[in-house]
């Protein structure tokens, strides 16, 4: 497995909203491994690429040191082109095991919102905990509740953006991504 290479004139945006783009990132690189060496992104490119706010090795320390060693551009050979990733995100283990692959769930409704958000779980698992993350990472207070295997939010209590509703319970994860107005 060899993660993304990117060739020729083609340019790719994996993450630029720390320079206002709207890409947020978060992406996840992991097990992109090739004869025993970790290929996450390769820019074969002489374009730079935006790569900011990615998980770049999941079950690995993150840091910048070990995105540069799974990231080959400029660094590796001058005639490729630079991959900005820095900042990086914190790499959260998550795994589909074999109940939550048949979990079915719904979207976050309305989105966008400027009010109450709504969100459906068809799973028979408790939920643990629900997070609201900005575009930066940062986890976002609000009020919320979970009545009825439903997460409602009170959403004219954060800040107009674009967020990730993030919910966790013993064999469930969620990432859905809501735009409060």
């Amino acid at each position: 497995l060899w993660g993304i290479t990117v060739q020729g004139t083609f340019s790719a945006n994996l993450g630029d909203s720390h320079i206002g783009g709207s890409n947020p990132g978060l992406n996840t690189f992991s097990e992109n491994i090739n004869g025993g060496e970790t290929y996450a992104l390769f820019n074969n490119t002489p374009n730079q690429i935006y790569a900011t706010n990615n998980c770049w090795e999941i079950n690995e320390a993150s840091s910048l040191q070990q995105a540069e060693s799974v990231i080959s551009h400029i660094v590796d050979d001058n005639s490729l082109g630079e991959v900005i990733f820095d900042p990086i995100t914190y790499c959260n283990v998550v795994g589909i095991g074999e109940t939550e692959k048949n979990v079915n769930i719904s979207k976050a409704y309305p989105n966008p919102t400027k009010d109450v958000v709504y969100f459906n779980l068809f799973h028979d698992s408790e939920i643990k905990s629900v997070e609201l993350v900005s575009l930066t990472g940062s986890k976002v207070l609000f009020p919320f509740s979970v009545e009825n295997d439903q997460v409602i939010m009170d959403a004219s209590a954060v800040a107009s953006g674009i967020y990730f509703l993030v919910i966790r319970g013993e064999s469930l994860f969620v990432n859905q991504k809501l735009i409060i107005e």
